[in-house]
């Protein structure tokens, strides 16, 4: 079931879309993220324009299924929980990884929150012009030779963010380490 993308109200804040970012638009490439802003006030027959969480602006070209999201789930973590170095935020002055207290509004609670990174410049690129960035935090790689949340099980972790886009249980990532470990 295809959704229509030109009506603005099936494109929401959080949806997964793919664009054709404005600098794209002689090529046609399209770009995959989620909605942070829908631009559009009304309909338009050429797509609805949004700014998506990584800062990429243009027009919905299409929704991805949830096949298209399954499949490109499963690529991503059998690379993530195979790579070689893997990054989060360290509190120098508490000697420890950093977590944040995010408060998720929809749940109405707070969730201790771990960030793990792909790569460092991604992490470097995440905090910039936040609090932390500075002396007291440094970039580093977590320990590889354990499962990823041993990094972390001292520190009463929730929730893990990976790259500031997906989010994991704690349990969850687990569950997944575990689970692609064994595949191999």
């Amino acid at each position: 079931m295809d959704i229509d993308v030109t009506l603005r109200k099936n494109i929401i804040k959080g949806l997964l879309v793919d664009i054709i970012a404005d600098e794209d638009k002689e090529t046609v490439k399209l770009t995959r993220g989620y909605v942070a802003n829908v631009l559009s006030k009304e309909n338009n027959k050429k797509g609805i324009r949004v700014e998506l969480s990584n800062g990429k602006r243009g027009r919905v070209y299409s929704i991805p299924s949830k096949d298209d999201i399954k499949r490109e789930n499963f690529k991503f973590y059998n690379i993530f929980f195979f790579l070689p170095k893997i990054y989060s935020v360290w509190n120098q002055t508490e000697r420890k990884y950093m977590i944040i207290h995010h408060m998720n509004q929809a749940m109405g609670r707070t969730e201790k929150t771990a960030l793990l990174f792909t790569d460092k410049e991604k992490a470097k690129a995440f905090i910039k012009g936040t609090m932390y960035e500075g002396k007291d935090f440094a970039i580093r790689e977590i320990n590889r030779n354990k499962p990823i949340p041993d990094n972390f099980k001292t520190l009463d972790v929730d929730y893990f963010r990976i790259d500031g886009e997906r989010k994991l249980s704690f349990e969850r990532l687990i569950e997944w380490e575990q689970y692609f470990k064994n595949m191999r």
